[in-house]
């Protein structure tokens, strides 16, 4: 009954807080912080993958334009066996 009466006591309940709190504040910005850290790290290997991505996507353009080159003039049929020719 001792220990419930003074926890209903307000100069108990503010000598609590009063120590209570910092070590309260410390755990939550090194909670906060290390979020921030493991966020800044996921954010950081995305934008490396969409760079790897986008290298990838210029490449197939460029592949595909150089496969797709059309040649006025030629018969169409010369063309045709060009292109397959090209594909070997």
């Amino acid at each position: 009954m001792a220990l419930v009466s003074a926890f209903t006591n307000k100069q108990v309940i503010d000598s609590l807080c009063t120590a209570l709190l910092p070590n309260i504040e410390n755990m939550i910005v090194k909670a906060v912080d290390s979020a921030m850290v493991d966020a800044h790290d996921k954010l950081h290997e995305q934008e490396e993958q969409i760079h790897k991505l986008e290298q990838q996507v210029e490449s197939l353009q460029a592949y595909s334009r150089a496969d797709s080159v059309v040649v006025h003039g030629l018969k169409e049929a010369v063309a045709e066996a060009v292109s397959s020719n090209a594909h070997q």
